[in-house]
């Protein structure tokens, strides 16, 4: 009957049934009670009826009469509802007066008054008997008295107690249902002055919501609230950051672009023109190159690589997967690439795709900063229950003061003559930021060249995938 989730409904429901539970059984009890309060109260009646009689007994030549006037006896039996049915015997039970057929009492009566139920003219009827001395001078004669009555009276006093608890239990259940549904809507007014707070505010707006004046249940939610509009304006910041270091990194490579077309058109001689075409080609690399690094920072960023699947990857075959696609451009620049890893399979639960990027960005790096004739090596191993997948050159190396800042987007150092465009080591950080891992900048063997360390948190033990 209703699909969509309702809170008041949750509310109300989980409040108004334990309530309507504990006033059901709170009326049972209540009529249990009456009844019972009837009951003695009949039971008592009756028993002042065996008294009448038990004071109306009197011997006679060994044997018992009782002294019941006609007047006494219709007042004993008549009744507006009830019939009145009663019978005296002698302890030899011989009838005195009375009905002889009365169901017999299932115990041996004494003094002492004992009820029960029973069946007389097809009708149920309750039952007191009691035994009586009737003559002083013997004291073991004793009488057995028993009078019985119709239950009409308690029948119908029965019924008005049941309307009347039903009835006043059945007023209080609607009372407290309606009492439960207003409480519940006043306790929610605070979600929906919340929610017209968040309605009139503009998408640009993301200050925090008033939280001092919000209740304790709701106060988690709205410091979420805000904990995300934080997050929300260090992400656009970035972006907007970004996005403007970008168009300003792209001009300059697109005005050179421009500017070498232009000077190929009005060269007139064909080796001029072809150095203007060699610059840019050139240029065209750079780029190329800037793009590149510029789509594999978008897919690095968290809201991006927070969706990424991850799975089992064998980091000594990954490390020298990639390494030997770079042997070629390492060759072409003079330089020694190779690779240092074992051969029993180093797993680590990442995206293969993404550590393939950031592999490549710190050989690429390692590439540009390396002098001809350098060596660059990458080096992939297990450190106590982590695994650590590293490229060390033996190039200018980076100071120890510039070791932060090199992580920066579009941070290039001075004293390094590149092509580079300054995102490398920021893709690498923030590729190692999704799976959990550090990444550290050392100096490489004999304090020569650099050693760029990625530290992943935990070894799986699960088996290798068939493909790096």
């Amino acid at each position: 009957m209703f699909k969509e989730p309702s809170l008041r409904r949750q509310l109300v429901f989980w409040l108004v049934l334990p309530l309507s539970t504990a006033l059901i059984f709170s009326g049972l009890i209540a009529y249990r009670l009456a009844l019972d309060f009837v009951s003695k109260a009949y039971d008592r009646a009756l028993y002042d009826s065996a008294l009448d009689l038990s004071r109306r007994l009197l011997p006679r030549s060994g044997g018992l009469v009782i002294d019941l006037p006609p007047a006494a006896a219709d007042m004993l039996e008549n009744d507006e509802l009830d019939r009145v049915y009663y019978t005296v015997s002698s302890d030899r039970g011989d009838l005195v007066i009375g009905q002889r057929d009365l169901p017999p009492p299932p115990f041996d009566p004494d003094r002492r008054p004992r009820y029960y139920d029973g069946i007389y003219g097809d009708q149920p009827i309750r039952l007191v008997a009691l035994r009586f001395p009737y003559d002083p001078d013997d004291p073991q004669a004793m009488a057995l008295i028993v009078v019985a009555e119709t239950l009409q009276r308690r029948d119908l006093l029965r019924e008005d107690i049941l309307v009347a608890v039903a009835g006043s239990q059945l007023v209080l259940i609607v009372m407290v249902s309606l009492a439960t549904y207003l409480g519940v809507g006043h306790g929610l007014l605070p979600l929906g002055r919340l929610r017209r707070q968040i309605e009139i505010r503009s998408h640009r707006d993301l200050t925090p919501l008033d939280e001092p004046h919000t209740p304790v249940e709701v106060r988690p939610l709205v410091q979420a609230i805000n904990e995300l509009m934080m997050r929300l304006q260090r992400a656009i910041a970035a972006q907007q950051k970004f996005i403007a270091d970008a168009a300003h990194q792209l001009r300059t490579p697109l005005a050179g672009l421009k500017t070498h077309a232009e000077l190929a058109l009005r060269e007139q001689d064909l080796d001029g023109m072809r150095d203007r075409v060699r610059a840019l080609i050139l240029a065209t690399d750079r780029s190329a190159h800037l793009a590149h690094q510029l789509l594999a920072l978008a897919r690095a960023e968290p809201e991006a690589g927070a969706t990424a699947p991850m799975a089992p990857i064998d980091v000594n075959a990954l490390a020298r997967k990639v390494t030997s696609e770079w042997v070629p451009k390492a060759i072409d620049r003079g330089l020694d690439l190779g690779a240092a890893c074992g051969d029993s399979p180093l797993l680590i639960q990442g995206n293969a795709v993404l550590i393939r990027e950031m592999l490549g960005n710190l050989i690429d790096n390692a590439l540009r900063y390396t002098p001809a004739g350098g060596r660059v090596t990458v080096k992939a191993g297990p450190l106590d229950r982590s695994a650590v997948l590293s490229v060390e050159d033996d190039g200018p190396g980076i100071a120890e003061a510039d070791r932060v800042r090199v992580f920066e987007r579009f941070q290039r150092l001075n004293q390094i003559d590149t092509q580079g465009c300054g995102l490398g080591l920021s893709i690498v950080r923030e590729i190692a930021d999704l799976h959990a891992a550090t990444v550290d900048i050392f100096s490489g063997a004999n304090d020569r060249g650099t050693r760029v360390s990625v530290t992943f948190a935990a070894v799986s033990n699960e088996p290798p995938p068939r493909s790096a």
